[in-house]
């Protein structure tokens, strides 16, 4: 690649003398990096603000050998049960981290909208359990931990005929899917490569409602899906996967459509999102009942960097 290879040249003529060796190694390796980009087609974009999008799918095929296929909007009416959870640190307290969990069940039938809220619910989370020593890791576990106990119940109720949630269904535990039995599951991906891989914005218009690329199919199918005429591309996910078509037949006759995204996960989302007078009290009462001191940690990078943040 003559770009890696011009930088590398420069890197020869360097008087290495005036920098300490381990700079120039960690330099030469960061470059190094990119040569595995010679092997792959000229010309793919960039995908920048893609920090959110590692789904497991960042080298994607092109969608241009996928068959596409046209979704009419006339599939079978069912019940729909949506969920998604979220996870909010309010702060540390004896070596580990006090996490306030929320989830959201939006069932969605003939009969109406019903939401059924769990939390905000305290949770302590020991930091020994992980090395990352600021407790990502552990809260991105407690959350799935969490979520996986909402998908459970909703796949544990008799009325939902179709399952939505907000995630890859490589992630959702075996036994929900186990749990589901003949209904169909829906894992529907906000931010995916697959959605911004050559194709994927430029599925060919047809005269259904949507459109629909089977990239790969498994224990589960993986698509790439239009769900409405002007809509996003998303990465929907679908068990079991000889059912897929449909089964996103059912989701365009069953549920709204926000911008092609079903409305009843939209709710979910909104219903599990943690707000300001929630943590607060959850604060209050952590304070009262642990019987503990509290103190306001000073947000020291802001103080010291403002205003050259870099973040």
């Amino acid at each position: 690649m003559k770009v890696m290879s011009g930088l590398m040249n420069i890197m020869e003529h360097i008087d290495v003398q005036e920098f300490s060796p381990i700079f120039m190694s960690v330099v030469r390796d960061c470059i190094a990096s990119f040569r595995w980009r010679e092997r792959r087609p000229r010309g793919s974009p960039i995908v920048f603000g893609a920090e959110e999008l590692l789904d497991g799918f960042c080298r994607s095929p092109d969608l241009s050998g996928c068959e596409v296929y046209e979704l009419r909007g006339r599939g079978t009416r069912r019940s729909v049960a949506a969920v998604d959870a979220s996870v909010t640190a309010i702060g540390l307290w004896d070596g580990g981290v006090l996490a306030s969990l929320k989830g959201a069940v939006v069932q969605r039938s003939h009969e109406g909208v019903r939401v059924t809220v769990l939390g905000p619910v305290p949770k302590y989370v020991p930091l020994e359990v992980t090395d990352d020593p600021v407790g990502d890791s552990v809260l991105l576990s407690e959350l799935r931990w969490f979520e996986r106990h909402l998908q459970a119940f909703a796949a544990s109720q008799e009325g939902p005929e179709l399952l939505l949630f907000d995630s890859p269904l490589a992630k959702v535990d075996r036994g929900v899917l186990e749990l589901s039995r003949s209904r169909h599951v829906v894992g529907v991906v906000k931010s995916s490569p697959l959605a911004l891989i050559p194709g994927a914005l430029e599925l060919p218009p047809t005269r259904g409602v949507g459109a629909v690329a089977l990239v790969r199919e498994g224990e589960f199918a993986v698509t790439v899906s239009r769900l409405s005429p002007n809509g996003l591309p998303l990465r929907i996910d679908v068990w079991p996967a000889d059912g897929w078509r449909e089964a996103l037949e059912d989701v365009l006759t069953s549920d709204c459509l926000v911008h092609g995204y079903p409305e009843s996960l939209a709710l979910a989302h909104a219903y599990s999102r943690q707000t300001w007078p929630e943590v607060f009290a959850l604060r209050s009462l952590l304070t009262r009942e642990l019987r503990a001191g509290c103190i306001e940690a000073p947000d020291v990078r802001s103080t010291v960097l403002s205003p050259f943040d870099g973040r």
